[in-house]
């Protein structure tokens, strides 16, 4: 598992030109397949967003996304399914969780992903929205998640 945080930063490097060609600014979301489908990186010109597809990319490693190619990296504003996830972008840390019988649970913190399949696993959140409670971390499964929602995730209610 990879977490969210530990991506941001990371150097982006092209196989074939043995060069850095950027680094991880962002990651984008697809909230039905609950995964990270693009890179988007911080060496962006005006009206261009450089991004790179999750399937895309040779490897997520400890000290780098490796691609194979300079080809590899899109024009976002290009890509239609892009497009909507851009204007309808899920921010999963900072969402609300909330149990599908509507109980409140905490704020999301960070996630951690597969780094083979981009898949979210894992979601950590604080519950410490209550005045007075003691600040504690605690995790979910994917498999806990129902819904990913613009500012908030629904989760079975155990």
């Amino acid at each position: 598992m990879k977490k969210s945080k530990d991506l941001i930063g990371s150097p982006v490097i092209s196989i074939a030109d043995g060069m850095q060609v950027g680094e991880v600014k962002s990651l984008v979301i697809e909230p039905k397949a609950k995964r990270v489908e693009f890179f988007i990186l911080s060496e962006n010109e005006e009206d261009v967003i450089k991004a790179i597809p999750f399937a895309r990319a040779e490897a997520v490693g400890d000290y780098a996304v490796t691609i194979g190619q300079m080809a590899d990296i899109l024009d976002l504003k290009s890509i239609n399914v892009a497009q909507h996830l851009l204007e309808n972008e899920c921010k999963i840390i900072g969402a609300k969780v909330i149990s599908n019988k509507g109980q409140l649970l905490g704020v999301v913190v960070e996630y951690g992903i597969n780094p083979d399949t981009g898949e979210i696993t894992t979601y950590f959140y604080n519950n410490d929205y209550e005045e007075g409670k003691e600040e504690s971390e605690q995790s979910l499964d994917a498999e806990q998640v129902i819904t990913i929602g613009r500012d908030m995730i629904i989760v079975q209610d155990n």
